[in-house]
């Protein structure tokens, strides 16, 4: 008799090897990626990460995909909390940079996929999809502290993508400094994006 595949167990395999996969561009160049050390890391067959993802490219293409997708739901989460505008502004902060360590491998990660997407039209045109989905909840943030007040922006997309450089800047400057006072820097953040957004701390 066949086995019932399992949908749960599926979906977590899949995830554990986007998981490793990710982890393991924070360490190497993609070009240097193989699917042995994928499945090893991930504690599974070579052949089972070829059934689920086909090739090394579209592994990486659903690794970077994921990554987005966990990022845009992250701050949708934030958009749905019954906060002010300012304590969702702190946490987006503190998710961001969350330590240095953490933030260095987020910039190993993301130089990466811009190397494996460089060559590869239609890899670029998936990671520009996914850096928008995650635009657009970025977005929505803001418009919410604009409908409640707390926010005072004209064009949402400009501020956001100012804020977002200000965190990539940070996020090189931590790649060569070694010694950072981490929640220095995440207060300091924190006042040059409400001095940006306009927070009224009154009502934030």
């Amino acid at each position: 008799m066949a086995r019932t595949k399992d949908p749960e167990l599926e979906q977590r395999r899949r995830e554990e090897i986007m998981a490793t996969t990710r982890a393991l561009l924070t360490q190497d160049s993609f070009a240097a990626l193989t699917l042995g050390q994928v499945a090893e890391g991930a504690g599974v067959s070579k052949g089972l990460v070829g059934y689920y993802f086909g090739s090394k490219d579209q592994l990486i293409i659903a690794t970077i995909r994921r990554y987005h997708e966990e990022q845009a739901e992250l701050l949708q989460g934030l958009v749905a909390l019954p906060l002010p505008a300012r304590a969702k502004l702190r946490m987006v902060v503190d998710a961001t940079l969350p330590s240095q360590a953490a933030v260095q491998d987020e910039l190993r990660f993301q130089v990466e996929v811009l190397s494996f997407a460089k060559a590869r039209p239609e890899v670029l045109e998936e990671v520009r999809g996914s850096y928008r989905a995650f635009r657009d909840a970025c977005e929505r943030l803001l418009e919410e502290g604009v409908a409640d007040g707390s926010v005072q922006v004209a064009n949402l997309g400009f501020t956001y993508r100012v804020l977002h450089a200000l965190i990539d800047g940070l996020s090189f400057q931590l790649a060569v400094e070694p010694d950072v006072d981490m929640g220095a820097l995440r207060n300091d953040t924190v006042a040059l994006f409400e001095s940006l957004l306009g927070v009224d701390r009154t009502t934030a």
